[in-house]
């Protein structure tokens, strides 16, 4: 028996059960999802639901008091429909091309939604959301660049969608070492010290004046020692020290393999927007 005869067969089993899941502090009614639907998200939950060993399994309850709801709602639908949500990436944000149909219109949600995938090891979920960041901080890259520019001005670059916050909760909630955190460091580091086009590259020996505007927000989250670190090995080791570039073109770019931590062929021109044609 495959694996899918034996999904479905479970799904059949009239002693499947559905999971209740609390979140937050909500008073509201538990979402609730097929057990074995949540074992197979991970081992997290795997493990959790064994009835023989935890509350959890032998109540069929599961208590996260410290997640955020709007998250879990992006989670769940990803679940069940294996894309994302039209609230998280809008299929309006593109260069007339399917390519950058998927650029998250709210990276603050985007970054809870991976930190959460990454807390409960749910890497798959991790890399759908990566890719709307990856293409939607290409667009900024490419915007910039091009002359394209929004009010506010944020580090310089001048695009009202970017906010130093995003950052800060992104270090906050991440680890050293995390695939999140490499990807900021690289992205600021190409923008903070000017680092340019792609076979032009002209870095500046200290941050550029006008880059540093509301940079002390991020005092203390790490983010500028690491900024340090990575410039000090982008001065010794060249354009290989980074794994983020810069490119002009639309296309999604194969050095994005890199921050994605469950599958290698995550970005191609399919959308997986539920807005996006197919």
């Amino acid at each position: 028996m495959d694996d899918k005869d034996s999904l479905i067969n479970g799904l059949r089993a009239p002693s499947q059960r559905l999971i209740k899941i609390f979140i937050g502090g909500s008073t509201a009614s538990p979402i609730q999802v097929q057990q074995q639907m949540l074992e197979r998200l991970s081992s997290f939950f795997a493990k959790a639901l064994q009835e023989d060993a935890y509350l959890e399994g032998i109540h069929g309850v599961l208590r996260f008091p410290e997640d955020e709801m709007d998250v879990w709602e992006v989670l769940i639908y990803w679940m069940f429909c294996r894309n994302l949500p039209k609230s998280l990436v809008a299929a309006e944000d593109c260069f007339n091309s399917c390519k950058f149909t998927n650029g998250t219109q709210n990276l603050p949600l985007a970054v809870r939604c991976w930190t959460t995938g990454d807390k409960y090891g749910i890497g798959d979920f991790q890399d759908a959301i990566m890719l709307p960041i990856l293409r939607r901080l290409h667009k900024m890259q490419v915007d910039h660049f091009e002359g394209r520019f929004e009010e506010p001005y944020h580090i310089g670059l001048r695009h009202a969608a970017f906010d130093l916050q995003f950052i800060q909760l992104a270090f906050e909630r991440t680890s050293p070492g995390s695939v999140m955190r490499d990807l900021l460091v690289d992205w600021m580091v190409f923008h903070v010290y000017g680092i340019e086009k792609e076979g032009y590259l002209t870095p500046q020996p200290l941050p550029l004046d006008h880059a540093l505007e509301g940079l002390e927000l991020l005092d203390g989250t790490g983010v500028l020692p690491a900024m340090l670190a990575k410039k000090k090995e982008y001065d010794e080791e060249g354009e290989s020290a980074l794994c983020w570039r810069y490119k002009l073109d639309l296309d999604d770019d194969p050095r994005w393999l890199s921050f994605f931590v469950a599958f290698d062929a995550g970005f191609d021109c399919t959308c997986i927007c539920a807005t996006c044609p197919s």
